[in-house]
């Protein structure tokens, strides 16, 4: 008994709850094909959302490549410009000196000239590879742990924390 009363309700609700949209058009006026263009811009709107999240997918990276030298290289250039941010950042944030906090930059400067460098080697052709841009990437990854390596979890005698 317990049972088909609650299956009564929620079927009821469904119902009800189906209904309801398609009633408040048909009050609204939406029905009878005046507001076709508020309902077409919407449309657009969604589709555009759905492109902009697609392109943003995560997925497969090989298929943006081949991939035309210059555009590979504003990427680099993009990607390095927001780690050197971040550095900056967080070495504003931890209240670093003056004088380490300009080392580190310059540390990261020296990389990002590595990078670049791969970078250009990788295009020199015209056209970046799968390939050519994990060999970048991979530059990229050994300059950071290098840097972290001499730059990073000093304690104030210069030493090593534990941590690391």
């Amino acid at each position: 008994m317990f049972a088909r009363s609650i299956v009564a309700s929620v079927l009821s609700a469904l119902v009800v709850g189906s209904a309801l949209p398609a009633a408040a058009a048909y009050v609204g006026g939406s029905a009878g094909g005046e507001d076709t263009t508020e309902l077409a811009q919407v449309k657009a709107e969604k589709t555009e959302k759905k492109e902009k999240k697609d392109k943003k997918d995560k997925g497969d990276h090989a298929k943006n490549f081949p991939m035309k030298a210059d555009v590979f290289k504003k990427h680099v250039d993009a990607r390095l410009a927001k780690a050197r941010g971040k550095l900056a950042a967080a070495l504003e944030k931890r209240k670093v000196s003056e004088e380490e906090r300009n080392a580190a930059l310059k540390r990261f400067d020296d990389g990002a000239v590595k990078v670049r460098a791969a970078a250009d080697r990788a295009g020199k052709d015209g056209t970046v590879t799968l390939e050519e841009a994990k060999d970048v990437r991979a530059v990229a990854k050994a300059e950071r742990k290098a840097m972290k390596g001499a730059v990073a979890n000093r304690d104030k005698k210069g030493k090593k924390s534990k941590k690391a």
